[in-house]
């Protein structure tokens, strides 16, 4: 009967029945079959298509088409099938191109059409297509801009314009055009200061500014200026404590500070000011830890709190202290195990917990690893190559690249270094190569990273990918032996 009304019913009969299948559809997905609300959305979708093709002239029978096409576009995407997802909104764009020479209201269209650009442009970002991703942020608020010019007092216009210009000057930054995208960010910054200027008690535009902030110090953090980045990230800063002290029970505001802290932090610690890098974090964990016990039941504000906890305690470990870390290690414990006795989130629960024992581990052996040689030579062998392997990777972090390389020739030599060991200590090498002072040094610690790498493969190691894309080893890509270790790892197994 469906069929039948799809393919030679009446108008109206068509009409009625893709409303009922989108509604079925609806349904489906609400009780978890999204495979079943697919098959539906599709059946919606294909009635629409046959009731269109004698009515390309009417609006209401368009606007319809391009609603199925959302409803399975949409699905799709929420389903992880994202190519399928990208292919169905993509034929969105004429039908709603089509619609702004037939609608009355065609500014509501123009709003439609750039709202469809931002989705098509967050989805080609999952992609991965950095390009296609840009051009329709750029579409986007090239459409806003065009509105804004025509209705200059439409604050909604204002802001939703400011917002695509913070996802454009992203995407331009993730298509390596840093200029551009501190272009957009600005042009984003200027027109939330100008409406938080006009209207100050506005939280949603007050929090809008505290973003744009908070966006330009993270440009200037990615590049690399991190004085710059600490400015930015206080200005948010300012606004956020201000938002937060009149709006105590707002989680969304307290979360955005929590952030902003860490953000601050992060900047701090990477200019060697690791003592208020530390106090920014403790500002962050204490925030993210009043909310994770303030509502135990919201699974993010316990996922919050616990990564909160990882870089305070990275903080602490930055600055060398140790006991510091492994008390806050201590206290990442609490939100996992709300977790998994409520049995959420159980799979990320488990493997942060694996993660965590591994970090507290580590931050116990790090006193012994930093110790003198001559307390090292009492540790055990099953023990020594964990040890040589933190203090090699300390050091580096360190600038301690003399130490660093010591430590991860001395972890190369060991008979029982595994794999692992071998590769960390090659990256530790290659990377104190390059600020060696000494040639002589350059050239036995670039042979000995080579050495390692080639024990590591001989060992079962088989990460070619990494070996390629790691910074480690910029300057021995062009090294016979680096090139003959590349081949190797390329060749078919035998017996294959």
């Amino acid at each position: 009967m469906a069929r039948q009304v799809a393919d030679g019913g009446d108008a109206d009969a068509q009409h009625r029945l893709a409303i009922a299948l989108s509604k079925v559809g609806g349904f489906e997905e609400s009780t978890g079959d999204a495979d079943k609300a697919l098959d539906l959305f599709r059946q919606s979708l294909d009635v629409r298509l046959q009731r269109a093709k004698d009515n390309r002239e009417d609006t209401e029978v368009i606007s319809d088409l391009d609603y199925s096409h959302g409803e399975v576009g949409n699905l799709l995407w929420r389903m992880g099938r994202l190519k399928e997802a990208q292919s169905q909104l993509l034929r969105r764009i004429p039908l709603t191109e089509e619609l702004l020479k037939l609608d009355s209201l065609p500014e509501k269209r123009r709003v439609d059409l750039s709202t469809l650009q931002t989705q098509l442009g967050r989805l080609a970002s999952q992609l991965g297509e950095l390009a296609p991703a840009r051009e329709h942020y750029q579409r986007s608020s090239e459409l806003l801009e065009s509105l804004v010019k025509e209705d200059p007092k439409n604050v909604a216009l204002q802001l939703s314009l400011a917002s695509s210009l913070n996802r454009l000057g992203n995407a331009s930054f993730a298509d390596s055009d840093p200029l551009d995208a501190f272009v957009q960010q600005q042009k984003s910054l200027a027109i939330w200061k100008s409406h938080s200027d006009a209207d100050p008690s506005n939280v949603s535009i007050s929090n809008g500014l505290a973003e744009a902030y908070g966006e330009i110090g993270q440009l200037r953090y990615k590049t690399g200026d991190f004085k710059k980045a600490e400015s930015e990230f206080e200005k948010s800063i300012e606004i956020l404590e201000s938002l937060v002290a009149a709006n105590p029970d707002s989680t969304a505001l307290a979360r955005n500070l929590a952030d902003k802290y860490q953000r601050l932090g992060n900047a701090l610690s990477r200019n060697g000011e690791l003592a208020p890098a530390i106090k920014q974090h403790q500002l962050s964990t204490a925030l993210l830890r009043r909310l994770a016990e303030s509502d135990a039941s919201d699974n993010e504000s316990q996922v919050n709190y616990f990564r909160g906890c990882i870089l305070l305690a990275n903080a602490h470990q930055a600055n060398g202290d140790w006991p510091a870390a492994i008390e806050v290690f201590a206290a990442a414990h609490k939100p996992l195990n709300e977790l998994l006795e409520r049995k959420q989130n159980v799979e990320y629960a488990q493997a942060a917990k694996t993660q965590l024992a591994s970090f507290e581990s580590s931050a116990k052996l790090m006193p012994i690893a930093m110790g003198s040689w001559s307390e090292l030579d009492l540790i055990s062998a099953e023990t020594l190559p964990v040890i040589l392997q933190l203090r090699a990777i300390e050091c580096a972090r360190q600038d301690r690249h003399v130490d660093a390389a010591q430590a991860a020739t001395r972890l190369h030599k060991l008979e029982n270094a595994t794999s692992t060991h071998q590769v960390n200590a090659a990256s530790v090498l290659a990377s104190a190569a390059k600020q060696a002072a000494k040639e002589d040094d350059r050239k036995l610690w670039n042979q000995t990273a080579l050495d390692a790498i080639a024990k590591a493969v001989n060992q079962g190691w088989k990460d070619r990918n990494w070996l390629i894309k790691s910074e480690a080893f910029d300057e021995l890509r062009n090294e016979s032996e680096f090139q003959a270790i590349l081949q190797q790892l390329s060749a078919p197994v035998s017996g294959s």
